[in-house]
């Protein structure tokens, strides 16, 4: 949670970015690359809040509350509301 998870939102943003804007605008790369990494620094904090606040109640919840043979279901399907989250912030 401390190390993967910025790391992971990060390269997210990065990738999801760069790709959208080349692919979409046909800019110079080097001004796209600034652009996403400037956009990548101003949210990753406000993500992470976000991620703290969210991620450890559902581990919580999950390792205390429920069977070891649903664990796995449980963390995908708020995976999958999380993953919706970061790409409404994203596109914002």
């Amino acid at each position: 949670q401390s190390f993967g998870a910025p790391f992971y939102i990060y390269n997210y943003y990065i990738v999801t970015n760069f790709l959208q804007r080349v692919l979409g605008e046909h800019k110079d790369w080097k001004k796209v690359g600034a652009e996403t990494i400037n956009k990548a620094n101003d949210m990753l904090f406000p993500t992470m809040m976000h991620h703290w606040r969210v991620w450890p109640v559902v581990h919580t919840f999950n390792f205390y509350y429920v069977p070891l043979h649903h664990r796995v279901l449980v963390q995908n399907l708020v995976l999958v509301g999380w993953s919706g989250y970061l790409s409404h912030l994203n596109h914002e």
